[in-house]
């Protein structure tokens, strides 16, 4: 392509956004096979190229200052001196449409995938980003899919389980990113600012989740650590301030005890007790060594071994 391209939509440099599309179907329609036989192909293509450039307003800034003779492509860097500038243009808008980022169509990239889960209490929904990012929407995209994992993916029953496993595979995957050069061209506001987002540990968001779920796992083993079972019976024992039940009175060495609302040990009924007395003694010292506690009486000690 000798022309430049508004040599080739015949266009003025003033041509308006419309101008320059009506130019473009005027070329189509006479080039079209109906129209005119044995149409040349490469006219057809050549006449793309250039409007693909000039109907884009920030493609056709940088063309234009390319024409004016600037000495380094505006997209890569590269010295134009030895290419032609319009097959170079062409070259860096066939190479972003096939493998420009996804996000913002910038190069380089590369291939990322990130995962993300949303509790739904008995059920999750699943998030999946994957494609040619570059480095800066990487970063914003790996960013936003840990947060959303973090805020987002312990309420459910199934996504509390497998959202560790997406939180390890997007850091990761995220390892390749800084290995990777800025996506030209740069702009400082957005790859700076709006689009790598906010880091994941600077969301407040993300530490009321984690809050919220370590004080659930706190609650949780509390409450599994209880059986259900009465206190042990040294812990109610030790609230016991007197006893005054008489040796004589229902204690019998096989009989049963139980506690009463007062925290008393009592005798009863073989079946709804704790102890069983192993023991009526003078002092505790002389209890056997299978007794577990002893008990004052107000004649002697009886002494009890638990069930």
């Amino acid at each position: 392509m000798s022309q430049n391209f508004y040599d080739v939509l015949e266009v003025p440099r003033t041509a308006s956004q419309g101008e320059i599309l009506d130019a473009y179907f005027a070329g189509l329609r006479e080039a079209h096979p109906d129209v005119t036989v044995n149409s040349d192909h490469h006219k057809v293509r050549d006449r793309y190229e250039a409007f693909a450039v000039l109907s884009d307003s920030a493609e056709r800034a940088k063309y234009d200052v390319a024409l004016a003779g600037a000495e380094l492509c505006p997209w890569c860097g590269h010295r134009l001196a030895a290419y032609g500038l319009e097959h170079h243009v062409a070259d860096h808008v066939a190479k972003n449409a096939n493998d420009g980022c996804i996000v913002c169509g910038r190069l380089p990239s590369l291939c990322f995938t990130f995962r993300a889960n949303s509790g739904r209490v008995l059920w999750r929904k699943v998030d999946r980003i994957e494609g040619q990012l570059c480095k800066t929407c990487a970063t914003g995209v790996y960013r936003a899919m840990q947060t959303r994992n973090l805020t987002r993916g312990p309420w459910s029953v199934v996504s509390i389980f497998t959202t560790p496993f997406d939180l390890v595979r997007n850091w990761l995957s995220r390892r390749k990113i800084s290995s990777m050069p800025g996506p030209r061209p740069h702009d400082d506001a957005y790859d700076r600012g709006n689009g790598p987002g906010k880091p994941v540990f600077r969301s407040a968001g993300v530490w009321t989740s984690l809050l919220a779920v370590s004080a659930l796992f706190v609650v949780g083993a509390f409450v599994f650590s209880r059986d259900g079972s009465l206190p042990e019976p040294e812990a109610e024992l030790n609230q016991i301030t007197t006893t005054t039940i008489d040796p004589n009175d229902g204690w019998a060495i096989g009989g049963c005890a139980r506690f009463d609302t007062a925290g008393r040990v009592l005798p009863t009924e073989c079946g709804d007790h704790f102890a069983t007395v192993v023991a009526l003694v003078a002092t505790a010292s002389e209890c056997p060594d299978s007794s577990d506690f002893s008990i004052p009486l107000t004649e002697g000690v009886a002494c009890f071994e638990k069930i």
